[in-house]
């Protein structure tokens, strides 16, 4: 009777954890989707990360089909900077000119290895990179660091696989946006030129 009282009570905590679970990834998507703008995404992303991880520091590693190649945005800073301000050093991994909006997931490797790499040498002691992947294709990494060891729990990283996903959706969405946006405004312009 006691094995089975102690089995009852570690499902009910079990499946109380998933509630808590389900009940975040859901106010996450309520935060996350209405965000277009880029930089004001970047804010609600870095709050959703917080929520999940708490970490010292965490970027997104963004592939830029336009460049080739990366861009690196800081999520949780140093006093002084700001959230989505682009960091102070390129990436080392591009990609040929004739590649895609997307990326495979066998090339989100190589970024996530700069990244380690880079946080490593800034003296961070555990760093989780989670793969940004929309229905489209890859978008980039989500980078996540402390300089405390094993920083990060085993169900924290479980839950933040889940809410990176719609990190990534909501991230393919505000570039549909901004893309909708400026063609707009080109338009508009063309539109002036023409009258």
């Amino acid at each position: 009777i006691v094995a089975q009282s102690v089995e009852n009570a570690l499902a009910h905590d079990a499946v109380q954890q998933e509630k808590n679970n389900l009940q975040l990834l859901l106010e996450i998507s309520r935060i996350l989707v209405p965000r277009m703008e880029m930089k004001k995404l970047f804010a609600e992303i870095a709050n959703c990360v917080r929520r999940v991880m708490n970490p010292e520091y965490a970027q997104l590693a963004l592939y830029d089909s336009d460049v080739s190649g990366l861009h690196i945005h800081r999520l949780d800073c140093p006093a002084g900077s700001k959230v989505g301000e682009p960091l102070d050093y390129a990436s080392e991994v591009t990609f040929g000119e004739e590649h895609g909006k997307f990326l495979t997931v066998a090339e989100l490797k190589p970024i996530a290895a700069e990244s380690r790499k880079r946080l490593l040498e800034k003296g961070f002691l555990t760093i989780c990179s989670f793969p940004l992947i929309s229905a489209s294709g890859g978008l980039g990494t989500l980078d996540v660091a402390s300089r405390m060891e094993n920083a990060f729990t085993a169900a924290e990283t479980e839950m933040m696989k889940r809410v990176t996903s719609q990190n990534a959706t909501a991230i393919e969405n505000a570039r549909a946006y901004e893309e909708v946006a400026s063609l707009k405004d080109n338009l508009a312009k063309e539109k002036f030129y023409l009258e």
